[in-house]
Parts: C-alpha cells; structure tokens; sequence
C-alpha cells in the first residue's frame, strides 16, 4: 500500500524526529514534547510530524536517485566519475588541511 513505501524512512526518522534522545549513549527514552502538559495531543502532532517529514524524506530520495543514477547508462557513468572527482578533491582538501595544521617533525617549535 501507500504507507508501506516509507518503510524505511519512518525507521530512520523515529529516533531522530519522533523520540528524544537522553538516554545514555543517546538512547531514546521519551516522545518529543511539542505540546507539553497534554500528552495525546503531544502524540498526535509529534507523529503527524513525524509522518509528514518522513514522506517528504522519501520524494527527496527519489529525486535524488533520478539524478544520480538516472536510466541512461552514460549518464550514471558521468555521475559516478563526477562523483569520484569530488570525492578525491575533498580528500585531497583534508590531507592539505591536516599537513598544515599538525607541526612536522624536527621543525623548530614557534611556542
């Protein structure tokens, strides 16, 4: 049915939108409190929230995947290099970053 398309976006969305994590280790131990002091009506906006964004959160997949792994053949292999060329730059950003922020050995100490 309709509901069963947002299986896994409902899954990913309960511990980040519908409960509160203050548990230990950042275990969810209540129900997000948008309406405090009456608890049915904090559980029906919580969950209309909740439902509502992890529906949005699926069409945004979707789209996502139109775009990134289109039909056309080509067009995923330019995707994927793109990709790739991305990737590489902002490892190469990091390395230059980390270089340049941690002293090399055997050069004078400015401290």
């Amino acid at each position: 049915g309709e509901i069963g398309k947002y299986t896994l976006e409902t899954y990913i969305c309960q511990f980040h939108i519908w409960m509160r994590t203050t548990g230990e280790n950042g275990n969810p131990k209540s129900l997000l409190v948008l309406v405090p002091g009456s608890f049915w009506a904090n559980f029906v906006v919580c969950t209309a929230v909740y439902l509502f964004l992890s529906m949005r959160l699926f069409k945004v997949t979707v789209a996502l995947k139109e775009v990134v792994l289109p039909n056309d053949v080509p067009a995923i292999a330019r995707n994927l290099a793109r990709l790739a060329a991305g990737a590489a730059a902002f490892a190469a950003a990091g390395v230059a970053i980390h270089a340049a922020a941690v002293p090399q050995r055997g050069a004078p100490s400015s401290v």
